[in-house]
């Protein structure tokens, strides 16, 4: 699918002023407002308003699959996280009213603001993760991002081998497996297995990007 924005028609219609990369994906999203980081609350569906999106160099927002206009737009150079939250298959009490989406996920931006995405089914949810994921991660992350993952984003880290320098790569955290992928081209060049982490540390550095 493309989306192709024609010059003059009066003038040539044969001739673009633009032609954008192809969309990756597109449908329906539910996004609640923006907040800030750290202040994420339960929010039901009420909190929640109905877009037609697609997403390529942006996840682009429309009123209505019927909209030529996009009434709001995100780049992918501005998301620094994604994270997916799926319902706990091991608590079987899902009958009755649900309040709120059982599939949502999280993009964490540059500008430290926070938008939460609800999503009715798992395929739905798998479909707008990989393509978001894909659109704002180097080649090195793809093929990860074709199977389940829980957190996918940028970060600043040090290596043993070098403990004094800071590098930046993409991380895909997949179940109890964290991936290291460069910024370049390539495979993921390192795997921490987290069942085998001894210790973990926060610091409140700005050398970390979230």
């Amino acid at each position: 699918m493309l989306r192709l924005k024609y010059s003059d028609l009066s003038s040539d219609p044969s001739v673009y002023d633009e032609i954008m990369q192809p969309v990756l994906h597109s449908g329906y999203l539910y996004k609640s407002g923006s907040v800030h980081r750290g202040t994420l609350s339960r929010k039901t569906r009420d909190d929640f308003q109905k877009f037609w999106c697609s997403v390529d160099q942006s996840l682009v927002f429309y009123e209505s699959d019927r909209s030529a206009d996009p009434c709001m737009q995100i780049s992918v150079k501005d998301i620094v996280c994604l994270g997916v939250t799926r319902p706990d298959t091991s608590n079987n009490n899902n009958n009755g009213f649900i309040d709120r989406f059982r599939y949502t996920f999280e993009l964490y931006l540059t500008s430290e603001k926070l938008y939460q995405f609800g999503l009715e089914t798992a395929d739905a949810l798998h479909s707008w993760t990989k393509s978001i994921g894909k659109a704002t991660t180097p080649l090195s992350c793809h093929c990860l991002l074709t199977r389940e993952f829980e957190r996918v984003g940028l970060l600043r880290y040090r290596a043993m081998l070098d403990p004094q320098q800071w590098k930046e790569a993409y991380f895909v955290l997949q179940k109890s497996n964290l991936f290291i992928c460069p910024r370049n081209d390539g495979a993921a060049e390192d795997i921490i297995n987290l069942n085998r982490l001894q210790e973990l540390s926060q610091s409140s550095s700005t050398n970390t990007l979230f």
